[in-house]
């Protein structure tokens, strides 16, 4: 999450501006595809909500929350990671911000911004899919079968 925010707080320009937005990606590209780990990596999920937050910090505190809701019901770290990353694009389409405005020419690229790093997020995912369709995704707290 760290290197999201980071990625986003060094940059003198609106974080809601393409370049800014397109390094965020970069970094969580870097994240789930590290070159020194033969592209397989991970922590993509906590890169998109540090990304959220610098962005538009409602959306982070939502993405963090609705993962939270998830994962304190079903105690599967996946799913809620899954549920929270399908729950942002609908967040910014939908609410209306009151108390934290969003810029009408900003809320279409965020929308993207979510629609594509949510996508990837599922896409990096596949295998959490199946097993979870399987029942048989680890919870949170209990050993990983080997």
């Amino acid at each position: 999450m760290a290197v999201g925010l980071t990625i986003l707080a060094l940059s003198e320009i609106s974080p809601l501006s393409i370049p800014c937005l397109l390094a965020g990606i970069a970094g969580v590209l870097g994240h789930n595809f590290p070159f020194w780990l033969r592209f397989k990596g991970g922590k993509g999920v906590a890169t998109t909500i540090g990304l959220y937050f610098a962005v538009y910090w409602p959306l982070g505190v939502f993405a963090c929350f609705s993962w939270a809701v998830i994962a304190g019901i079903s105690r599967i770290s996946s799913l809620s990671a899954l549920v929270s990353m399908a729950l942002a694009p609908v967040f910014i389409a939908f609410y209306p911000f009151p108390f934290f405005p969003l810029d009408a020419a900003d809320r279409p690229k965020l929308l993207a911004f979510t629609i594509l790093l949510g996508g990837l997020c599922w896409l990096r995912h596949r295998d959490n899919i199946r097993r979870l369709m399987k029942g048989q995704e680890t919870r949170i707290g209990q050993q990983a079968k080997k």
